[in-house]
């Protein structure tokens, strides 16, 4: 339940950006599904920047998505 109350204020917070930190972790499916369109209906024309172990997570989202994959020399 904290989780989904700190998601709606995330949602309902007036900014120009949204950012999420692993938003669906702990969530069965179900639920995840319930939240993404949650957050898709809230989100109107704000960036939305979400940080996730899960690449599917993102697609759902219909996120551009990059991975930090090699990037430490």
């Amino acid at each position: 339940m904290k989780r989904r109350v700190a998601l709606a204020r995330a949602m309902n917070y007036p900014s120009k950006l949204i950012i999420l930190d692993e938003p669906f972790t702990g969530l069965d499916r179900e639920t995840k599904l319930e939240v993404i369109d949650y957050i898709l209906k809230m989100r109107g024309n704000r960036i939305l920047l979400v940080a996730t172990h899960g690449v599917e997570d993102a697609a759902m989202l219909g996120a551009r998505s990059f991975t930090w994959k090699n990037c430490w020399a």
